[in-house]
């Protein structure tokens, strides 16, 4: 993001050990033109990650390079990837992804009601139940969930045909029409039995040699 966009809000995620964020808040929460802050720990999707995530509003706007010099001279992170700031539209959403982790704590508050801490764990809950059913009819899940419902060795067709109910009936997304085959295909593969999977890998193998050149 360019160093001379400007912005009064912003969201900021800074890696840094959790034992030592209380106090560097401290330090924000008394600069003279920070209206409100708030912020909570994380620990990354495998605890190996420990950084924080903020949404700050300023009282007048700043560059991006000022803001981050700031920040820079208060954390002194060491490259581009301990940090990220960004301008903030100051709307629920960011406030609401503060709470993504469910070990997630509130490490500086200025400027926040206890209605909006409710509000922001309400919409990121929401959130989490739309991704979690995302996932559920993503094409990864919608893989494994086909594969117990077709025979093996079954055809193609019968691979498409089921793909399309569950499609139609809400319970897979449609990968697109340049996946769509791709995805009849690995259900085809991993429902062969072990001497129709052998055909099926010398042949395709053969396919490629000629394809290819390959003289191995």
């Amino acid at each position: 993001m360019p160093s001379v966009v400007k912005s009064k809000d912003w969201f900021v995620r800074i890696d840094y050990p959790h034992e030592h964020t209380p106090a560097k808040m401290k330090v924000i929460e008394g600069w003279v033109d920070c209206v409100s802050i708030l912020a909570a720990t994380h620990d990354g999707d495998k605890g190996e990650n420990p950084h924080f995530h903020a949404v700050i509003r300023m009282s007048s706007e700043l560059q991006k390079q000022s803001f981050d010099a700031r920040l820079k001279t208060l954390f002194n992170w060491k490259k581009g990837s301990d940090y990220s700031t960004k301008p903030w539209d100051g709307k629920d959403g960011a406030c609401s992804y503060l709470f993504h982790e469910t070990t997630a704590i509130v490490v500086s508050n200025k400027g926040f009601s206890p209605d909006d801490i409710l509000r922001f764990k309400d919409l990121n809950a929401k959130v989490a139940e739309v991704v979690a059913v995302n996932k559920e009819r993503g094409t990864k899940k919608s893989v494994q969930r086909i594969i117990d419902k077709v025979a093996q060795d079954c055809g193609h067709s019968d691979i498409a045909d089921v793909m399309l109910r569950e499609i139609r009936d809400g319970e897979m997304y449609h990968p697109g029409d340049y996946r769509f085959p791709q995805v009849v295909e690995e259900i085809y593969i991993k429902t062969r039995s072990v001497v129709a999977f052998r055909e099926y890998k010398d042949f395709y193998i053969r396919g490629l040699a000629q394809k290819h050149g390959w003289n191995d």
